[in-house]
């Protein structure tokens, strides 16, 4: 199971690494407003974007533990968790949304030492 956890992992960073100008439109700055929206069950593009790497990073969480929400933490939890995380640093809005979000989670729900 740790060889798919690691191949799990090392494929979700390789799409979430920048390359180019284009990295520009996965930052904060360009999801925060689809993920206010997908709270308000509003059903957009953006709302989608954000949603589908909310619930992307969920499955890595259960994949690898490299976070542990609690069971039933429902959609809203998980993205009213990363929108705090985010809005609280405002001079972090230019940086990859996906690498927010997981640390957001991960800080959020740390994983327990021995479990």
């Amino acid at each position: 199971m740790l060889g798919l956890r690691c191949i799990v992992t090392l494929i979700f960073l390789a799409a979430a690494l920048p390359t180019n100008a284009a990295s520009q439109s996965y930052t904060a700055n360009t999801y925060l407003s689809g993920c206010k929206e997908a709270l308000s069950d509003k059903a957009t593009m953006a709302s989608g974007r954000c949603l589908g790497v909310i619930e992307g990073l969920a499955i890595l969480g259960q994949l690898t533990e490299m976070f542990c929400a609690p069971t039933g933490a429902a959609s809203g939890q998980r993205i009213r968790v990363v929108l705090a995380f985010v809005e609280a640093r405002p001079a972090r809005m230019h940086e990859d949304f996906r690498l927010l979000a997981l640390e957001a989670l991960k800080e959020a729900w740390p994983c327990k030492k021995g479990s």
